[in-house]
């Protein structure tokens, strides 16, 4: 009696349905890997806003995490061709804003520790904290990346919707 598409971007369900879509590139890969860090990854998600784009460091179980980078497709294509001793030095240089990354941005009180401040307070507010933030505290630092696992791979990311998401009998949810 219903269609649910959940099928993503190049969603079959969408096309048999003749329901157009409509994309636009956002002229950035993301280059992601999984990887093993120094001690536990305590279920935290991590993310630094470089330059190039966000590299996020996303817990998976025990010591193991992925990362999703976000760069131009060229250095994506340089990311991915790295030995992963390398490319594990570039992710933790990245996080450390330090080293040999070439998208490393500035870590002295630049737009985005003012928004991680900013956002540090906000989250206190809503876990009901019991104390006021009065100036910025440390946020701590990212467990180190010791071994990229396997080898990387990139997407490039884009946009997409499609024309219509709901008719008679069908809909589009993912």
């Amino acid at each position: 009696r219903l269609v649910v598409g959940a099928d993503g971007g190049g969603s079959v369900t969408r096309s048999l349905a003749g329901v157009g879509s409509w994309a636009k590139d956002y002229e950035q890969h993301g280059v992601v890997a999984s990887v093993r860090l120094a001690g536990d990854n305590q279920r935290t998600a991590w993310q630094r806003f470089l330059p190039a784009g966000p590299l996020a460091l996303l817990p998976l179980w025990n010591d193991m995490s992925s990362i999703v980078w976000s760069v131009p497709p060229s250095e994506a294509a340089r990311l991915k061709a790295l030995p992963g001793p390398d490319l594990a030095a570039e992710i933790n240089a990245a996080f450390a804003q330090q080293g040999s990354s070439s998208y490393a941005g500035d870590s002295q009180g630049g737009a985005v520790d003012i928004f991680a401040k900013g956002a540090m307070k906000l989250s206190r507010a809503m876990q009901g904290a019991a104390h006021t933030v009065t100036k910025a505290e440390p946020m701590g630092t990212p467990p180190l990346v010791t071994e990229v696992v396997g080898s990387a791979a990139s997407f490039p990311l884009r946009m997409a919707g499609a024309n219509e998401y709901a008719r008679s009998r069908l809909a589009l949810v993912g």
